[in-house]
């Protein structure tokens, strides 16, 4: 019965260790539509989750396609003191706020390795990584872009960019558009993901 008793508690044991490293896992997911709990479209948070995490503005000065200067409004969630996400806010066309009482969330900037997709891929991840990982991947040099000129993507995350670092990309093509199709030998084997987007 003792020995019973003991095969028993260690199954219980073993299984709860289990079902908290799922949810521990499942706290970092990045989907196709949200991280963390947090969801494009919805209210910004304006305050944190515990009493480990805060919220916090900032007012950044941005360049525009037009090549000037213009501020920007960014909420960035942090806890036990790292940035774990950033939140942009969704503009009307007179650079206000479409919603009167606290924005709503027009893209998410992941920027903790925390964070992973189903298939394990994250700020850190190689190029090569990702083409392992999601074999109908697409590479677009997107000229006009402020935060993400270099990106990789996937069907099965379509409202998702994975940025790359700018500087392993050794070769563009002269003509330049505002969306140009790269390859994977533009890229040195150095390259990585550097940030990540929800759109």
């Amino acid at each position: 019965m003792k020995k019973q008793s003991f095969f028993r508690l260690l199954t219980s044991l073993l299984i709860g260790v289990i079902l908290i490293s799922c949810d521990s896992d499942d706290k970092y997911l990045i989907t196709n539509t949200s991280v963390y709990g947090y969801k494009v479209g919805e209210e910004i948070p304006a305050t944190s989750k515990n009493e480990f995490s805060k919220v916090r503005k900032e007012t950044r000065i941005k360049g525009t396609e037009e090549a000037q200067l213009e501020e920007e409004t960014v909420y960035i969630l942090n806890e036990d003191s790292e940035d774990l996400l950033e939140f942009f806010p969704i503009y009307s066309e007179n650079n206000r706020y479409e919603h009167s009482s606290f924005p709503n969330t027009g893209w998410i900037s992941v920027v903790s390795k925390k964070f992973k997709t189903a298939k394990n891929i994250g700020i850190g991840s190689s190029i090569d990584d990702f083409i392992k990982a999601y074999p109908d991947y697409s590479i677009t040099f997107c000229y006009y872009a402020i935060y993400c000129s270099h990106y990789i993507e996937t069907k099965e995350l379509p409202n998702v960019l994975f940025v790359l670092d700018e500087d392993n990309c050794v070769k563009e093509d002269e003509v330049i558009t505002e969306f140009l199709p790269l390859k994977r030998s533009h890229f040195k084997k150095t390259a990585r993901i550097r940030a990540i987007f929800i759109r």
